[in-house]
This record gives C-alpha cells, sequence and structure tokens, in this order.
C-alpha cells in the first residue's frame, strides 16, 4: 500500500513525510549527476553551484526529516506492539542513514574544497551516493508501505493536526539556525 494511495485530507504530515522522502532521494541524484556530468578538472561554477545546493538541502532536510519520525510519529505509534517492531527497525537504519549521509557530506565538502577529486575519489563518492540511495529506498518503502497504513489507522485526527505542528514549528527553528 502507498500512501498516496489513501488521499486523506487529515493525514497532511504523513504525506509531508512522503513528499520529503522524495526531496531527499532527489537531492541524491542531484548529486549523483554532478559526479557523472562534471568535468575532471576544476569543479566549474554551475557544478558548484548544484553540488554546493544539494549538500546544504540534505545538511539540513535530513536530520528535521528524521527528528519529525523520531519526536512526532515514532512515539504516538509505540503503543502496538507491530508497529514498535517496526519502528526498532526504522531507528536502526536512522543511524545507518546518518552515518551514510554524514560521508556524503564528507566527500562533497572535500569536493568543494580542493575543486576537484580524482577518479578514484568520485568512483567511491558515486558508489556512495548509490549506496545511500538503495538503504534510503528501502527504509521509505518500510515507512509508507507498514508504518504509515498502520498510523492511518491508529492516530486520531488531534494526533496527526499535533504532529503537523510540531513539524512546522521544527522547520521553522531549522529555517532560522540556517538564515543566522
Amino acid at each position: 500500500m502507498n500512501i498516496q494511495a489513501q488521499p486523506r485530507p487529515r493525514c497532511a504530515p504523513l504525506r509531508q513525510l512522503c513528499e520529503c522522502h522524495r526531496q531527499i532521494q532527489e537531492s541524491l541524484r542531484k548529486l549523483h549527476d554532478v559526479i557523472l556530468e562534471a568535468p575532471l578538472c576544476a569543479l566549474p561554477p554551475p557544478y558548484k553551484k548544484r553540488l554546493r545546493g544539494a549538500l546544504d538541502f540534505l545538511r539540513i532536510v535530513v536530520p528535521g526529516h528524521m527528528l519529525d519520525e523520531e519526536l512526532s510519529l515514532f512515539p504516538r505509534l509505540r503503543i502496538d506492539p507491530f508497529a514498535e517492531m517496526i519502528i526498532s527497525e526504522l531507528k536502526r537504519d536512522h543511524q545507518r542513514l546518518g552515518t551514510l549521509f554524514q560521508s556524503v557530506e564528507t566527500y562533497g565538502q572535500e569536493w568543494l574544497r580542493r575543486s576537484q577529486i580524482d577518479g578514484e575519489r568520485r568512483a567511491e563518492f558515486r558508489l556512495l551516493i548509490i549506496k545511500t540511495l538503495n538503504a534510503l529506498k528501502t527504509h521509505n518503502r518500510i515507512e509508507e508501505q507498514r508504518l504509515f497504513p498502520l498510523a492511518y489507522g491508529r492516530l486520531e485526527p488531534e494526533d496527526l493536526h499535533q504532529i503537523e505542528q510540531e513539524m512546522a514549528s521544527r522547520r521553522s527553528r531549522l529555517r532560522s539556525l540556517c538564515l543566522q
């Protein structure tokens, strides 16, 4: 079951989480495209801009997204033993994904700092992005096909509204931190 197959107005926070999944995957694909398209010489400004933009997006959005799930959604579903098993798996995924995203950041910042990376580092970076994308797709599928449908049946409208407000507040704080 896919969350978009269940268009319920009261499930806005779950739709927002799904949209965030898509945006994170798209940013990883943008990084992958830069790796494939950028010349081996010094990184030209348009590629530098794309690389920096994708890295900035991931640095800001990924931790916020994980907090939305871990602080707002997961605690409200833990009363269900089946949900608890799924949540435990997803939290382990978050730790692994956090490590992968940190490595993506490290490779990307190295490339920006040096303006070029050799073919071997570029190949490693590309494989890291593919590994991260694959892990993320599996993780998102578990959330969207197993956890979110469970949330539809378990969460009351007030819970969903509160989750949505918490997510909005968290995003507002993240935006203000980024502007400083």
